[in-house]
């Protein structure tokens, strides 16, 4: 026998038994330690599935805010004015808005899509009676954005 051997003075069965122990536990870290990598490596690749979903969810709600805002402001100044607005800048230069709200989709807030009333003021000019937006594409749901 070897002096200084891992198995100085024992059987050779029992140095084999030590050493498949050995190698065993090694190989059970190994595993240990694939599998977590595996699974990181496996959330990090699926992240960009998900990450889509919350921005777009947040802009509709953004959309529909925008909408109820700008339509009770319409309605408000035609309740105090008797009239519909002739512009969305009529509201803001009455003091109803402070500017005219982004599109969340279209990042516009030019695109805004204006429904003007049938009949006209006496000066022949009709005001807006409701808003919607320019954007093409659908909700989550299946709506058009445009029909908002």
């Amino acid at each position: 026998m070897v002096m200084g051997s891992v198995c100085s003075g024992r059987s050779d069965s029992c140095c084999d038994a030590s050493i498949r122990s050995c190698v065993q536990l090694s190989m059970r870290k190994f595993l240990a330690i694939s599998a977590v990598l595996l699974g990181g490596a496996l959330v990090v690749l699926s992240l960009p599935i998900w990450k889509p979903e919350i921005p777009y969810r947040a802009l509709e709600r953004l959309l529909e805010v925008n909408l109820k805002t700008m339509r009770d402001v319409i309605q408000q100044y035609h309740g105090d004015k008797g009239t519909y607005p002739e512009s969305l800048e009529a509201m803001i230069d009455a003091g109803y808005l402070r500017k005219v709200p982004i599109d969340p989709f279209t990042k516009s807030r030019e695109t805004w899509r204006l429904k003007y009333e049938r009949r006209t003021i006496p000066a022949g000019i009709r005001g807006i009676v409701d808003v919607h937006s320019g954007a093409h594409g659908t909700t989550r749901d299946g709506r058009p954005l445009s029909s908002l």
